[in-house]
């Protein structure tokens, strides 16, 4: 009966540490949940805040991709506004240039005629 009693004893000393070890595997595991909640919470509350940020980023995408657009539209308008300036100087050129020589050739002719003319009212 004594060493009955004994085993008990050591059965009972046994599950007591076993009890104790478990409690404090359980608080481990209760620190480790609590602080995975904190994170858990910081993560969200992050998260809203990028949520609340994206329509207002994405509005500034947008704004700053409209802005570019309409400056590249702007510049494309210029240089062709540029480019009909410069074709339209360049027939202007091309006309005074044909202007000239069909004078210098009236007058080159005219000139002839009168050299002739001379020639003969000399002789």
């Amino acid at each position: 009966e004594a060493a009955a009693r004994q085993d008990l004893e050591k059965q009972r000393s046994e599950m007591r540490k076993l009890r104790e070890a478990h409690q404090m595997d359980m608080d481990a595991l209760a620190v480790e949940l609590q602080q995975f909640q904190e994170e858990h919470g910081q993560l969200e509350g992050k998260l809203c805040i990028k949520e609340e940020r994206e329509p207002a980023l994405r509005a500034r995408l947008e704004a700053a991709q409209a802005q570019v657009l309409e400056e590249s539209r702007q510049g494309r308008q210029q240089l062709q506004r540029q480019m009909r300036q410069f074709q339209a100087r360049e027939r202007e050129m091309e006309f005074a240039t044909e202007q000239s020589q069909e004078l210098q050739q009236h007058l080159s002719a005219q000139l002839a005629d009168v050299e002739s003319k001379l020639l003969v009212t000399k002789e």
